[in-house]
């Protein structure tokens, strides 16, 4: 079992502070996955807001929705943090994208294509996002600018 989660953003530290470690499903895929582990049914609906614009609306399908939201930010908060710093938000996105096609993280579900040309700074990268140290998901060390992170529990890994 690989319970790992790779993501990207424009800022790393507001993404996992934010987006991961609170809030819901709907926000974020990571939640949704580690939702849908923990047994919680997950639902996406396509739908059309006030405005006609059309968007999937996503939850737990459940009487209860916020205690269940609230065991997921419990899992989540019980793990470690990794992350790299890239020059972009684009080298970022692929970047992920390379890590997810070698780590092969049990909570990704998307494995979306990567620059086969970037092979050699990936590789870099990918070294540099693995031997790094683990960090507490609000620490002040990581980065606030675009980067990869990588979620796990040190312990199950």
């Amino acid at each position: 079992m690989n319970p790992m989660y790779v993501g990207d953003s424009n800022n790393v530290f507001a993404r996992i502070n934010k987006k991961h470690s609170t809030g819901n499903v709907k926000v974020s895929a990571f939640r949704a996955s580690v939702a849908e582990r923990m047994g919680f049914p997950v639902v996406s609906e396509p739908t059309t807001s006030k405005k006609g614009k059309k968007y999937n609306k996503v939850y737990i399908n459940l009487p209860n929705r916020r205690d269940a939201e609230r065991q997921v930010s419990r899992y989540i908060a019980s793990g470690r943090w990794k992350f790299v710093a890239c020059v972009s938000k684009d080298e970022a996105r692929d970047f992920q994208y390379y890590a997810i096609d070698r780590i092969n993280p049990e909570l990704n579900r998307d494995r979306p294509r990567w620059n086969t040309s970037m092979e050699g700074r990936y590789a870099l990268l990918l070294t540099e996002l693995l031997e790094c140290e683990w960090h507490l998901r609000n620490s002040p060390l990581i980065h606030d600018g675009p980067g990869v992170y990588l979620h796990g529990n040190p312990e199950l890994i």
